[in-house]
């Protein structure tokens, strides 16, 4: 094996240690919803923990390259990004809230990989058959896991909180898209920074107003919010950066990708989850349908290049 495979091997690495890190988080958000901590203040606090913890990182990186001019176009970018953030994650929350359910939650985020390529329709782009094909699969595989066999067990809670983490899969669909254009055009962890200090503090202000704020519900979260904060997202946003510079774009999408299996994995360990035979028909059809969609995108840009 020669350096650039070595190094390719290790880059990948990393980025299956952010999707670890990243599926286990659903299992800190169950477990803030267990402590009756409210969606807005979770993330409020997670998000501004993760922001700060990511302040030195940027000052070692980027204190030369940032300038006055950078600052507002980041500071801009930043907030544009960061508002669409708060809308991802407090969807995401409320219907973890609902279904209680790391493994199903974990699947059915996992499903903006195959929203993003038919985000081109917007853009008067061309969506390839395979995309269209994810989707049907996805679509299938979404049924198979919130609908049960016998509709007479249909639990109208979990099912509407299936529906708001698939709202939520919408909005991060759109996040990516901002943080793929501007970060471009940004200092990328200033950028960062500022998105999630936006999302943080703009979560928190909402939550004045309609979470309930305890000593009881602080200390029983307290574990669920410093994992949120430090590990999920200033740790693993760190990592994601470093590796998907230099990771293959195919490589870097099944990594990441397979956040919903660690989702799911996390769920079984930790919460004592368990999934029918036909959810998990249901995740492996989402799961395959996310592979497919990556591959219909990578023979795309092999086309156009």
């Amino acid at each position: 094996m020669d350096h650039t495979s070595k190094k390719q091997v290790g880059y990948s690495f990393l980025l299956m240690i952010t999707s670890i890190v990243w599926g286990f988080a659903f299992v800190a958000q169950v477990k803030a919803s267990e402590a009756n901590m409210g969606s807005f203040l979770f993330n409020g606090l997670r998000y501004i923990i993760g922001a700060l913890a990511l302040v030195p990182v940027m000052l070692f990186f980027e204190r030369k390259k940032i300038t006055k001019n950078s600052m507002k176009i980041s500071l801009f970018h930043g907030t544009i990004s960061g508002v669409i953030m708060m809308a991802a994650v407090n969807f995401q929350q409320y219907g973890i809230d609902a279904n209680m359910n790391a493994g199903k939650s974990g699947f059915i985020t996992a499903l903006y990989i195959v929203l993003i390529p038919i985000t081109g329709l917007f853009f008067k782009q061309k969506t390839k058959l395979l995309t269209w094909v994810a989707v049907a699969i996805a679509l299938v595989g979404l049924f198979f896991i919130s609908i049960p066999n016998n509709t007479s067990i249909l639990n109208t809670d979990e099912l509407l909180g299936d529906l708001l983490v698939l709202i939520s899969a919408f909005f991060w669909t759109a996040q990516i898209l901002c943080v793929d254009k501007f970060s471009k055009e940004s200092c990328p962890i200033l950028f960062s920074v500022l998105q999630f200090a936006v999302c943080g503090i703009v979560s928190f202000m909402i939550a004045l107003f309609v979470d309930e704020f305890s000593a009881d519900i602080l200390v029983a979260s307290t574990a669920p919010v410093l994992y949120g904060g430090l590990i999920s997202v200033a740790i693993g946003y760190t990592i994601q950066v470093i590796a998907q510079r230099h990771a293959t774009p195919t490589v870097a999408s099944i990594a990441m990708a397979s956040e919903s299996v660690f989702a799911a994995f996390g769920g079984y360990l930790l919460l004592d989850e368990s999934m029918t035979s036909r959810q998990v028909l249901g995740a492996v059809l989402v799961f395959g349908s996310i592979l497919l969609s990556q591959f219909s995108t990578t023979l795309q840009s092999k086309k156009e290049a």
